[in-house]
C-alpha cells in the first residue's frame, strides 16, 4: 500500500520506491542479529536454554529480514544498474552473513560442546 502512496524518487522513478522497503528490513535483520549474538554471549555464561531459544529466535528473524533485503536489493540493482548481482562487498557480506546464520541450528550442538571442554580443560 505504501508503494502506492509515495510520489515516484527524483532520477529513480518508480524504482527509488522499493528503497522505503530495502533500508528498513536491511537495518532490521542487523538488529535482529545483534539481538541473537547478545543472548548467544548470555547463553554462554549461564547456560540457561530459554537464552538459545530467544538467540536462535532471533537469528531466525534476521535471517528472514536478511532474505528480504537482499531480494529487494538485486530487484532495485537489475531496475537502475542493469545486473541482479555484481559481487559488491555489501551483497557479498549479506549473503554470507545469511548462509552462515541458516547454517547455525546444524553446528550449535558441536560447537558448544567443544567450547565447553577447552573451557573446562583449562579450569
Amino acid at each position: 500500500a505504501i508503494f502506492l502512496i509515495l510520489p515516484p524518487y527524483q532520477g529513480l522513478g518508480d524504482a527509488g520506491r522499493i528503497m522505503v522497503l530495502h533500508v528498513p528490513t536491511a537495518w532490521v535483520s542487523v538488529l535482529a542479529f545483534a539481538v541473537s549474538a547478545f543472548y548467544s554471549g548470555i547463553y554462554l555464561g549461564n547456560h540457561n536454554s530459554k537464552d538459545d531459544d530467544r538467540a536462535l529466535a532471533a537469528a531466525e528473524c534476521g535471517f528472514l529480514f536478511a532474505v528480504i533485503a537482499t531480494v529487494t536489493g538485486a530487484i532495485f540493482s537489475q531496475v537502475v544498474w542493469g545486473i541482479y548481482w555484481n559481487w559488491d562487498p555489501r551483497q557479498t557480506f549479506g549473503a554470507s552473513i545469511g548462509i552462515g546464520i541458516r547454517a547455525k541450528p546444524q553446528f550449535l550442538s558441536c560447537f558448544s560442546s567443544m567450547l565447553r571442554s577447552l573451557l573446562c580443560a583449562n579450569l
